[in-house]
């Protein structure tokens, strides 16, 4: 779920937002055409389970990296930054010998809230994906093991593009139709939205030893990868003109 900040026009920057943009890109592509029948079927259920893990995997690459690269920009000194809609200002940042400390620790920074709790998101994705390739598990097991990691990332992420686009429409931004941050702040929440029903239907019910919805799992999951993938492709396209 890739996020636009407030960045410095540097190529340093550029290559890092595309690095980022890319690897979110590459796991949405994962998460979008995983559920798909006839990829299913073609890979087989393991292959297709390591789909799901490799596209996690690459999710929690691009969140660390969009947290450390608000981090490293070093946004503070009371200055609310807007995350996906570019409008929030660089603080002066602290000098001193708590400035490390201040870097990591930026409540008043929007950016810092919604690519934290993304990335504690793409951790518990990580978790599902990986204990959803084991086999034998009781229902109770199941929702334990894999469900509750899922729905953990789900509200994750719904919470993260929830603050990301609040701080947009605090900033006083006003959605227009060429503003590409307002897009991607968009379909962040749709994506999410998406990923979080399918979490819901995921659950194991006791008595059948199955999904609540599993075609809505799959759905969701498809329509959810492909919303941050839009998205992704959003931010590279930013990446490749402000690096040109």
């Amino acid at each position: 779920m890739p996020h636009r900040h407030h960045e410095h026009p540097s190529a340093r920057v550029s290559a890092r937002t595309w690095w980022i943009a890319s690897l979110f890109s590459v796991g949405s592509l994962c998460f979008a055409l995983g559920p798909l029948p006839p990829v299913a079927v073609w890979l087989g259920d393991r292959n297709d389970s390591l789909v799901f893990v490799f596209g996690a995997i690459c999710f929690t690459c691009a969140a660390s990296l969009s947290f450390l690269q608000v981090v490293g920009e070093g946004h503070g000194s009371g200055v609310v930054g807007s995350d996906v809609a570019g409008s929030g200002v660089v603080g002066s940042g602290v000098v001193g010998s708590g400035s490390a400390v201040r870097r990591w620790w930026q409540p008043e920074s929007s950016d810092w809230w919604a690519d934290g709790i993304q990335l504690i998101g793409t951790l518990a994705f990580n978790v599902t994906t990986v204990m959803a390739m084991a086999v034998g598990w009781s229902a109770r097991q199941e929702n334990v093991r894999v469900w509750a990691p899922d729905m953990i990332g789900s509200v994750c992420f719904l919470l993260s593009s929830f603050v990301a686009l609040s701080a947009a429409a605090a900033a006083g931004r006003q959605l227009r139709a060429a503003d590409t941050g307002w897009w991607i702040a968009v379909l962040n929440l749709c994506g999410s939205a998406a990923f979080g029903l399918a979490a819901i239907a995921a659950l194991v019910i006791p008595a059948s030893g199955g999904l609540a919805a599993p075609r809505m799992d799959n759905l969701g999951t498809s329509i959810g990868g492909f919303f941050f993938l839009v998205a992704s492709l959003l931010l590279v396209t930013e990446a490749k003109e402000a690096g040109s």
